[in-house]
């Protein structure tokens, strides 16, 4: 139950988040961010995220409870905490490839520009500004009436 829901949780949130975060980023600040940086930052997350929720589906299969703070090392379930323990570490760590990935698009700035993503069918963001010097008249049809009702 613990590690189903917490897995569920940060597999969606986390890494949906991230994935937003660097599609946007250089739209939202006109820079790109280092595609080596975020990598690293993505396989320890990962590989974080999995060693972290694993042992804590086989420690509910040897029985432990949920919401137990200390437990007896003969219950055997000590290996598969610590091992827990290093996931979370790995996830911990993996944000410091992140931080510096935003450092380093700050100082050592790399221009988006209008397409980062070099997509085929963009039209380039934000759209140019429409340049008119009228403004579009607007007519009502010959078979409406009063705010916009059709007469016949």
């Amino acid at each position: 139950m613990v590690a189903h829901f917490h897995q569920v949780l940060i597999g969606t949130t986390v890494f949906a988040g991230f994935a937003g975060f660097y599609f946007w980023y250089p739209k939202m600040f006109g820079r790109m961010l280092s595609e080596r940086l975020g990598k690293l930052h993505f396989w320890f997350l990962f590989i974080g995220f999995w060693v972290t929720f694993v042992p804590q589906y086989l420690v509910g299969l040897k029985g432990m409870p949920r919401r137990v703070a200390d437990y007896l090392s003969s219950n055997g379930w000590t290996g598969l905490n610590q091992l827990s323990t290093v996931g979370a570490f790995v996830i911990g760590f993996s944000f410091l490839f992140f931080f510096a990935n935003l450092i380093q698009s700050w100082r050592k700035p790399v221009p988006a520009g209008d397409n980062p993503w070099t997509a085929g069918h963009s039209s380039g963001s934000p759209r140019p500004p429409r340049r008119t010097t009228t403004s579009p008249t607007c007519r009502r049809s010959a078979r409406s009436g009063p705010r916009g009702t059709t007469t016949s």
